[in-house]
């Protein structure tokens, strides 16, 4: 009996260190950049274990969802144009957040 629920505990704490935490974050490139960089981004960032949530037009980039890890590696990607990292939030404006009605 005591050995299965050390088994059991083993195995849990194994499935819990696999899965890694991911946050929100917002991928974005300067207009000059070529649409290129922006694809290779998100292959970057699928092939990490992210998961790519939108896609923006009016700017290039994309929201995702992600493992530091996985951000590291876009951060890392370097090249003339490099990508601009940050963490999602709400954004408030005197204290008060926007539900979009004017």
């Amino acid at each position: 009996m005591r050995f299965q629920i050390l088994s059991l505990a083993a195995i849990f704490l194994a499935i819990a260190s696999a899965l890694k935490a991911q946050s929100q974050f917002l991928i974005s490139f300067p207009n000059e950049a070529p649409q290129s960089d922006v694809d290779r981004a998100m292959d970057l960032m699928r092939e990490a274990g992210g998961v790519i949530v939108h896609e923006y037009k009016l700017i290039k980039g994309f929201a995702c969802k992600a493992s530091e890890a996985a951000i590291e590696s876009i951060k890392t990607m370097g090249g003339k144009f490099p990508p601009i990292v940050e963490e999602d939030s709400v954004v408030k404006l005197n204290g008060k957040t926007s539900d979009g009605d004017a």
